[in-house]
């Protein structure tokens, strides 16, 4: 239990510490021999993950009976915890606690290759998915994200959006039905803000912009895949609204092959929505996506065996296990999470020369 010094809060009063607005909690006999990464992962609600990184960057201090006041900031993370012992943290971190980027927090179960952990709390798990692993199984498939999360300490988890095998990056689950019933529900609404990476072969037309072309099934090869939907089609074809924001963040030529890097916020969440609307608006298909991208050249040798689209980032509502958004003076509080590119899109930019912030 934290020990209050305002009424209706759990922080303790502010005060000036190293030029710098600070708040603080207190440990109480109940907290003793905990680690204070744990504890303050416990008071303040952020990943373990987090909190280690932040005893680093020196974001915490710590104030107790004979600890010598140059000592304050150099706290280890695995230090325990005492009575009455004072953890201060600057008070921007508490407003903007859910904005850092996260780093892993751990690995999920056996496959400790597969999935790592990007954050969790008492509703939801957000892995960074790799390139390669399909979201739910099938009669091809060997192993997929639904089959590995059926480890986690006997509950179910549930999977609230789905990534394509080749597509990495952050992948939300549910620990909860009622969070599954929620979740479901921001997405299908479009309350979940997305943003992914992608490299692409070519030059967007312009550099920024945004494409409103509806999608609809169709047929290539055989095989079902997802078109543009066409005046000529029939309306039982269920043509679906897709709407994509896009801008280049860099671009340049290898072997006389136009290559670029392109930031992308989709509206609306359709099936292959991101790599149709590429490929057949912007005429630029993303490199390595054999289902969409015919091109046959120099840039061969980087797509054959990955695809370079990557989501980066995710801004969702916090819910409890119950699925009741977290409010916060009356309005939803969310989290901002994101997860970095994986290591073979940095040695292909390096090779082509492109970059990103």
């Amino acid at each position: 239990m934290i020990q209050c010094f305002r009424r209706n809060s759990f922080f303790g009063s502010s005060r000036q510490l190293s030029n710098k607005t600070t708040k603080f909690i207190v440990a109480t006999s109940h907290d003793e021999n905990m680690r204070i990464d744990r504890f303050v992962h416990k008071k303040l609600g952020i990943p373990v993950s987090l909190a280690q990184r932040m005893f680093r960057e020196g974001k915490f201090w710590v104030e107790q009976s004979g600890l010598e006041e140059s000592k304050i900031k150099a706290i280890k993370n695995s230090l325990r915890i005492k009575p009455s012992m004072k953890i201060y943290y600057p008070e921007s971190i508490q407003e903007n606690i859910f904005g850092i980027q996260n780093d892993s927090v751990k690995n999920f179960g056996s496959n400790t290759n597969l999935l790592p952990i990007i954050y969790e709390d008492e509703a939801i798990i957000v892995f960074s998915k790799p390139n390669g692993l399909a979201t739910q199984g099938g009669t091809k498939v060997n192993i997929s994200v639904d089959h590995i999360i059926k480890e986690y300490e006997n509950k179910t988890l549930r999977l609230v959006h789905r990534l394509d095998k080749d597509t990495s990056g952050l992948l939300v689950v549910a620990k909860t039905r009622l969070v599954a019933k929620t979740l479901t529900e921001l997405f299908k609404t479009h309350k979940v803000g997305k943003k992914y990476l992608a490299i692409v072969v070519g030059h967007p037309i312009p550099e920024i912009g945004t494409i409103n072309k509806p999608l609809a099934k169709g047929i290539s090869k055989g095989k079902e895949t997802t078109v543009l939907a066409s005046s000529q089609q029939e309306e039982s074809e269920k043509e679906q609204e897709a709407i994509t924001f896009y801008k280049t963040v860099s671009k340049s030529v290898h072997s006389n092959c136009p290559v670029s890097i392109v930031e992308l916020y989709p509206s609306t969440g359709r099936k292959h929505q991101l790599r149709v609307h590429l490929a057949s608006v912007l005429k630029c298909p993303i490199l390595g996506d054999k289902k969409y991208n015919d091109v046959d050249n120099a840039l061969g040798v980087f797509g054959k065996k990955k695809m370079y689209l990557h989501m980066q980032k995710i801004k969702i509502p916090l819910l409890d296990e119950y699925g009741n958004p977290k409010l916060v003076n009356g309005e939803m509080k969310q989290v901002v999470l994101s997860t970095n590119v994986p290591v073979f899109w940095k040695q292909t930019m390096n090779s082509l020369n492109l970059s990103f912030r």
